[in-house]
């Protein structure tokens, strides 16, 4: 199923859904889409809700993904991003692609989220943001 996607230049937000499979090849497509597409902005964050979403990435699509994160950071410039999640195979990839992620340098912050009002919290809070020192966590509302 294909991935959606709206960038709200207003709110510097980036809101993307998908349903069905999610592959890796899929995800970096996606982020090279919205950084090609004009109303992309650096700062900007990122939701992607995956509640309808299925995947079971190996450790080799996580590290792949997690090296083209780091690639982009530098266009993407301090930002959050939320994933949403239920639980299952998906849930479990991202937590290791974090704990990956988090040993890193670079600008994104990551986290895990249930919903999008906590995703929505925590990327509207000045605190714990992008380019902070202080090392991410998941949040489990």
């Amino acid at each position: 199923m294909k991935t959606l996607y709206h960038i709200d230049p207003s709110i510097n937000l980036i809101a993307a859904k998908r349903s069905g499979a999610v592959r890796v090849t899929e995800t970096m497509d996606l982020i090279r889409t919205i950084l090609s597409d004009g109303k992309f902005r650096k700062g900007m964050g990122l939701m992607y809700d995956l509640t309808e979403a299925e995947g079971d990435w190996s450790m080799s699509d996580i590290d792949r993904f997690r090296s083209y994160v780091n690639n982009v950071s530098g266009r993407f410039g301090a930002s959050k991003w939320a994933f949403i999640l239920k639980d299952g195979t998906m849930e479990s990839s991202m937590r290791i692609l974090i704990l990956l992620h988090n040993t890193g340098s670079g600008d994104i912050a990551i986290r895990l989220f249930r919903n999008k009002f906590e995703a929505l919290r925590w990327m509207n809070s000045p605190d714990d943001g992008a380019g902070s020192s202080s090392r991410r966590k998941y949040d489990k509302p």
